[in-house]
């Protein structure tokens, strides 16, 4: 089937086909939540999920190698200031009460460098 036609394909047509195992996930079989998961796993680019707390929701393989974690275990629930925030680019460390991004989320507002 060609790229064209492959769009016009309807949602329970859908198969994903895991090259390393040969598996076949259908739409008729996969819940929302495994497409999900399917789609944060298989993208190059870190993703991660921050509560309101501050706390690490969710974790994809990227982004846990570009933390350099082995683990979503290692990062989930934990304070995301502790994992990926806490030391200026000198070297020096960089409390979570100075830390704007923190306070964005205690304060419910948008945070820029340039403010």
């Amino acid at each position: 089937m060609d790229q064209v036609s492959n769009l016009n394909q309807s949602p329970h047509d859908f198969e994903h086909h895991d090259h390393a195992g040969g598996a076949v996930i259908t739409a008729d079989t996969a819940s929302a939540q495994d497409l999900g998961t399917l789609l944060l796993n298989s993208t190059g680019e870190g993703i991660s999920g921050t509560g309101m707390d501050g706390n690490c929701t969710l974790a994809n393989p990227s982004c846990l190698k570009l933390l350099g974690f082995e683990s979503d275990a290692d990062v989930l629930g934990k304070h995301v200031h502790d994992l990926a925030h806490h030391t200026r680019p000198n070297g020096d460390p960089y409390a979570v009460q100075e830390c704007r991004i923190y306070q964005a989320f205690l304060d419910s507002i948008r945070v820029s460098r340039n403010r």
